[in-house]
């Protein structure tokens, strides 16, 4: 993590799962990863990040896998998840 005042990174504590190509959303104490790409193929896990307690946790998984996508926080409270990719075409969905 990047102390913009400091100027310092330190490291943090490492995903739960391996993951590229993947949606972060920042909503209040936590930074949520969603979907991807791993060495296994597309993914529809989640985690999400506490930044005071240093750790990610698994959340609910995604409808549908997906990567290459763009997420969203809506009114602070909603994360939508918009299209992407999910191995071998695009997907126009939303969850």
């Amino acid at each position: 993590m990047y102390d913009t005042v400091k100027e310092l990174a330190t490291e943090k504590a490492m995903l739960m799962q391996s993951r590229y190509t993947h949606a972060l959303a920042h909503q209040g104490n936590y930074v949520y990863a969603i979907g991807g790409r791993s060495i296994n193929g597309v993914l529809e896990s989640c985690e999400r990040y506490s930044i005071t307690q240093n750790r990610w946790e698994p959340i609910a998984k995604l409808n549908q896998k997906r990567c290459t996508m763009p997420a969203v926080v809506f009114e602070d409270s909603y994360i939508y998840v918009f299209g992407g990719y999910e191995g071998s075409g695009r997907i126009d969905s939303i969850e």
